[in-house]
């Protein structure tokens, strides 16, 4: 049997009775309230921080907030403020930047180790959730 391909003789029509198109929902309702309350907490930090790659207090435009431990519920909160591109490296380099402490086990599927090796200064940790605070040591 010769193979003809398909020829179509209608275009497909999309607004026919049961093809209704719907909008997906963004997001949870768990999780917007956590972005709200995550936009909330930024506002507060003011117009200028302090990199917690370089310690220099910069303006909020040239630093973008990283999270070590991911971007997953009441860890969207555990974030620290850095600079734009220490944090493209970061991101590019990711063994590199496991190896030095920048990207948490959580970040990618592992779980919470309080012990683990952190490569900022506890102070960029100040207004972060209480069980995810170093440890006094």
């Amino acid at each position: 049997m010769k193979k003809v391909p398909l020829v179509r003789r209608s275009p497909l029509k999309r607004g026919v009775k049961g093809l209704k198109k719907t909008r997906l929902k963004p997001a949870s309702k768990e999780k917007s309230s956590w972005l709200a309350h995550y936009r909330e907490r930024k506002k507060l930090d003011g117009h200028f921080v302090r990199c917690a790659s370089s310690g220099l207090l910069m303006p909020v435009h040239l630093c973008e907030p990283h999270h070590p431990l991911g971007r997953v519920k009441k860890k969207l909160m555990c974030y620290i403020w850095i600079s734009k591109t220490a944090h493209e490296l970061i991101h590019d380099h990711g063994k590199q930047a496991r190896a030095c402490g920048w990207l948490l086990k959580p970040f990618y599927g592992g779980a919470y180790d309080p012990q683990e090796r952190r490569a900022w200064p506890a102070w960029a940790e100040q207004f972060w959730p209480e069980e995810y605070l170093r440890p006094f040591s």
